[in-house]
């Protein structure tokens, strides 16, 4: 078992959050970590453990986080970041540079890599966490909203090789859900 000690929390912790929210691994083993719990952001290590290096800041600029929530790595070295509160998906390299960002898509909690797309759980922006909102199918290149579904559990997703998305938690566990849009 690897253990990987993260450091740089503040202390106190504020609200009893205090750590990171996601991991993703990329195509060449590395570890990507989003902390967003009393931080803002970014920790990429090698698969043995050794950190490698940090990027983010609290802000609004492209780089800067406003709660780091979820993290995905593609096949092509493509890191997605969903920086809940400042209501976007910012896209950067694996050596940390920014590539862009998408800010149309509300208040994004979780995102899940699909076959060519990415799966996304957000809700509009001016809600309370928590609120009903939407499972977004995004394509990775162009950021475009391709299948939409209501949903009340936008926190976690997964999704399997072929498409499928699982979506949790819920108060009666998981939920499958079949291949989204087209």
């Amino acid at each position: 078992m690897l253990e990987i000690p993260v450091g740089g929390q503040p202390v106190p912790c504020r609200n009893n959050f205090c750590g990171t929210t996601d991991t993703a691994f990329a195509p060449n083993g590395h570890i990507f970590i989003s902390d967003g719990y009393a931080n803002a952001r970014v920790l990429e290590y090698t698969a043995e453990g050794k950190r490698i290096r940090e990027w983010g800041k609290p802000g609004t600029a492209p780089g800067e986080f406003r709660l780091v929530h979820s993290i995905q790595v593609d096949e092509k070295g493509i890191v997605y970041v969903a920086d809940r509160e400042n209501g976007r998906i910012q896209r950067f390299d694996l050596e940390g540079r920014y590539l862009g960002s998408w800010s149309n898509l509300g208040k994004t909690f979780a995102i899940a890599l699909g076959p060519g797309c990415l799966y996304i759980g957000t809700q509009p922006r001016n809600q309370p966490n928590g609120s009903p909102g939407w499972l977004m199918k995004i394509d990775r290149n162009s950021g475009r909203v391709l299948g939409v579904v209501e949903s009340t559990r936008n926190h976690g997703l997964a999704a399997t090789a072929d498409g499928e998305l699982l979506v949790g938690p819920g108060a009666n566990g998981p939920l499958w859900f079949m291949k989204m849009g087209r």
